[in-house]
């Protein structure tokens, strides 16, 4: 069976991508694939902020930071004043 029928037939039966158990809520995985799944995305996501973090870009746009405006930062310039705008709009 082509992977593409695979899926097709997994969807609408409502069932997992990966295992064949029912699938839960509007995904296509189960409850144990979803967790699988957060995780590896939380791991890469953590790893991907390190790199940047080492390669001194900022780690919510990926821009480089500038040596003597965001020494010590993580965020450029712009992210930041955007973080603040969103942090006063919520007050």
């Amino acid at each position: 069976m082509y992977r593409r029928n695979y899926k097709a037939l997994h969807k609408e039966n409502g069932l997992c991508l990966w295992c064949s158990r029912p699938a839960s809520g509007r995904t296509l995985l189960c409850e144990h694939h979803r967790e699988i799944e957060r995780l590896r995305s939380a791991k890469n996501r953590r790893m991907l902020v390190d790199r940047y973090l080492q390669e001194g870009r900022c780690v919510r746009c990926s821009t480089p930071l500038d040596p003597e405006m965001d020494e010590g930062m993580t965020y450029c310039l712009s992210c930041r004043s955007r973080l603040s705008q969103v942090a006063h709009a919520t007050d």
